[in-house]
């Protein structure tokens, strides 16, 4: 009988310390980008407050629109889930890890968020590889969370779409009026040109260890000391 009490008492506190640490995650998980009013017509540079001061994070607002230039880790558990149902893409600027690492946390979080249909994934030679991989991967899992609580997007939402580029320049997006072109840099790696309403800015990878410039913004983790850069604004 002791030992039976000890169990349960064991068992009592370790559901405890997990039902509290699930608790504690949410209420300090930062909001990144809602709190910055940015209007249809805007286009703006918002930071990725969650990223770490070496990975190459930004959001890009235009049009309408919302693109995610880098998936690091550290953002992609820190952005809200509602910014992230609101990403109509994400630009990788390499293959490389610390690029990459978040793009199953997107993947996972969004769909659960609500996420209507599969996202875009455009990135550099192998992205397809890596696309199909993690779809691949959690084959099982969104199996389970389709029978436990099916997302409002249905099942095929889980899924990342990829597009890779081809050549050293390519048409990476394109709505009319937000265009956004990937250039190879070092074989491989990408920086990207975004063109809104007669403005363009071009977006670097921040271990190429380009400062911003007029025009050229490095997108180094907190890059703009969490405050947004308007390149128009209405």
């Amino acid at each position: 009988m002791p030992r039976l009490f000890l169990a349960l008492t064991v068992a009592v506190l370790v559901l405890s310390s997990c039902n509290s640490g699930d608790s504690t995650k949410q209420d300090i998980e930062p909001d990144i980008a809602r709190s910055i009013s940015i209007a249809p017509d805007d286009f703006a540079l918002l930071p990725c407050k969650g990223a770490r001061a070496t990975d190459s994070c930004i959001i890009v607002a235009a049009g309408g629109k919302r693109i995610l230039f880098g998936a690091p880790a550290s953002a992609m558990s820190a952005i809200d889930a509602s910014d992230l149902i609101s990403l109509d893409g994400v630009m990788l600027f390499s293959l490389r890890a610390d690029d990459t690492e978040g793009l199953d946390t997107y993947r996972n979080r969004s769909w659960r968020a609500g996420r209507r249909s599969p996202a875009l994934i455009y990135g550099p030679s192998g992205t397809d590889k890596l696309v199909a991989g993690l779809n691949m991967a959690f084959e099982a899992s969104d199996a389970i969370t389709f029978l436990e609580a099916p997302p409002r997007g249905g099942f095929t939402s889980a899924l990342l779409q990829a597009r890779t580029a081809s050549g050293s320049s390519d048409l990476a997006f394109d709505t009319g009026d937000l265009r956004i072109r990937s250039q190879t840099i070092n074989g491989s790696d990408l920086f990207f040109d975004v063109l809104y309403a007669g403005q363009s800015v071009t977006l670097v990878p921040c271990r190429e260890g380009i400062a911003s410039a007029d025009k050229v913004y490095s997108t180094c983790g907190e890059a703009f000391s969490g405050d947004a850069k308007f390149i128009i604004r209405g």
